[in-house]
């Protein structure tokens, strides 16, 4: 089994987690204690925080981990930028500086991690409800009173900055009276685009949901659960029903003149591993 290459990879949690598979496979003795004492780390669990990303490597440990890695000088720089997109994941500027720095540190000149313009209305929830909200009755161009109106936590400065993008890429223009007022609908991504901000929007929505759970009545939302047997041969077919259901849905019931926006997120995943087919 080679060591994993950290070109592969656009998350620092997921290198590292490859990592510590590889060194298990090598030695069965391996352990983030085993880990701590080679590297010189005190606590073996800041080393399981790092890579479950629960917390970011200071300039210290990003140093002893890409030695003990053994990583030359481009791979060093790459990992330094994945430890950077961590830290900054939650900030909008600096995630896009750094995922353009990786994608120039990337060995293969095609390789785009995503459009840096998509990538404003893609990787955050509250980027597309602003977009539904700016055509609703009672919109109002406030960020701090839109940031009370989100459900979910967002502040007033992430809203200012996501009405800012919306109108540079010309997804939201002014009428005459300079009313902020949408210019495009509907809107949608590749549906099967892989991309660290399409990711990023699904794992937002999924948490959102898995909150409102708790946090709203049924008569507010609903949540459906199916356990099925599957052919994997069939997941074409079961994506195009699932789209044109979406479609279907998106006709009958958004509706500008509404006072509320809604998410919703259907996903179909394995929860096994392939059996013998009869």
């Amino acid at each position: 089994m080679d060591q994993p290459g950290i070109f592969h990879y656009t998350s620092l949690e997921a290198y590292l987690g490859r990592y510590c598979q590889y060194r298990k496979a090598m030695n069965p003795s391996f352990s983030y204690a085993v880990w701590a004492k080679r590297i010189g780390v005190k606590s073996p669990a800041t080393l399981h925080m790092v890579t479950n990303g629960k917390r970011s490597p200071g300039k210290g440990l990003v140093s002893k981990l890409t030695k003990e890695m053994a990583l030359n000088a481009d791979e060093c720089r790459y990992f330094e930028i994945l430890v950077g997109l961590k830290k900054h994941k939650n900030h909008l500027a600096p995630s896009l500086d750094l995922m353009k720095a990786l994608e120039e540190q990337h060995p293969d000149k095609g390789f785009k991690l995503v459009e840096h313009e998509e990538f404003r209305m893609i990787s955050n929830w509250y980027c597309w409800a602003l977009l539904d909200m700016v055509s609703l009755k009672g919109f109002k161009e406030d960020p701090h009173w839109l940031s009370r109106k989100m459900e979910f936590d967002v502040s007033a400065e992430n809203v200012r900055e996501a009405l800012i993008a919306m109108e540079r890429l010309k997804l939201v223009g002014r009428d005459r009276n300079g009313k902020l007022v949408r210019t495009t609908r509907p809107l949608k991504t590749s549906s099967d685009k892989a991309s660290e901000a399409i990711k990023k929007f699904h794992s937002q929505v999924l948490k959102n949901a898995t909150d409102s759970i708790y946090k709203h009545h049924v008569d507010e939302r609903n949540f459906e659960a199916l356990t099925v047997s599957m052919s994997a041969s069939k997941m074409p077919e079961a994506k195009k029903m699932i789209r044109q259901f979406i479609d279907d849905f998106c006709r009958k019931f958004d509706d500008p003149r509404a006072n509320k926006v809604h998410q919703m997120e259907l996903v179909l995943f394995p929860v096994t591993q392939n059996l013998k087919e009869r």
